[in-house]
């Protein structure tokens, strides 16, 4: 069976708001490939639920951004008491 092709594709869950309303309602990653050079590159997808002014018609509003690395153990940086300056 020949591997799914995930290029120009997306997906977005329901993401935890908490006490932020201006917090998206869901959030994902998109895999994206450029059409002038055909580089291939990851974009984070927040979306917020919205409704038209003039119709009401329900629509996701949008936005890419950089993907976020996860996270580690290795991003924190640990001082010993020698190295607080008071």
């Amino acid at each position: 069976m020949p591997e799914f092709d995930k290029r120009n594709t997306g997906a977005v869950f329901k993401a935890e708001k908490g006490d932020n309303p201006k917090r998206p309602d869901m959030t994902g990653n998109a895999d994206l490939e450029c059409p002038h050079c055909g580089a291939e590159f990851e974009k984070r997808i927040a979306a917020w639920k919205r409704e038209a002014a003039k119709t009401g018609q329900p629509f996701l509003s949008m936005k890419f951004s950089e993907k976020q690395a996860p996270a580690t153990d290795s991003a924190v940086i640990s001082k010993s008491a020698d190295d607080i300056p008071f």
